[in-house]
């Protein structure tokens, strides 16, 4: 959920503060306070950090979702039917924007916590229509 990052373990806690009743808190209270925070911080620091990426910043950073949290640029290419060369300038431009490090050599990672949890439903969104015929 908050993965330690101490923004999400605000937003959780405001969340399920909000949705309690009672003193101490019942589990009750976070799990309806748990789709709540994850609204928050889908409109918030997700989406704020998509939205700074250009187009093919956006595509580098959902092929770094489709293969997990931490990978490789080689993977980030292979997966992208390009060569690591030709990415090399996006991935430092999505350092530089605060949005992946290299946590060590070779790795590239998000910033925060549970973005490529983010982008994975936020493409499967886009692709979905809403006649229910996909």
């Amino acid at each position: 959920m908050s993965n330690g990052y101490q923004y999400f373990i605000q937003a959780y806690g405001k969340s399920t503060w909000d949705a309690s009743d009672s003193n101490p808190i019942a589990v009750g209270a976070v799990e309806k306070g748990e789709p709540v925070a994850r609204a928050e911080l889908d409109q918030g620091p997700y989406a704020s950090r998509w939205q700074r990426a250009t187009p093919l910043g956006r595509e580098y950073l959902a092929a770094m979702a489709a293969i997990g949290d931490t990978c490789t640029s080689a993977q980030v290419a292979n997966h992208m039917g390009r060569s690591v060369s030709d990415l090399s300038s996006i991935r430092l431009s999505l350092i530089e924007l605060g949005l992946i490090y290299s946590p060590e050599r070779g790795q590239i990672a998000f910033t925060v916590p549970g973005m490529d949890e983010f982008i994975r439903h936020a493409m499967l969104a886009e692709t979905q229509s809403y006649d229910g015929r996909g």
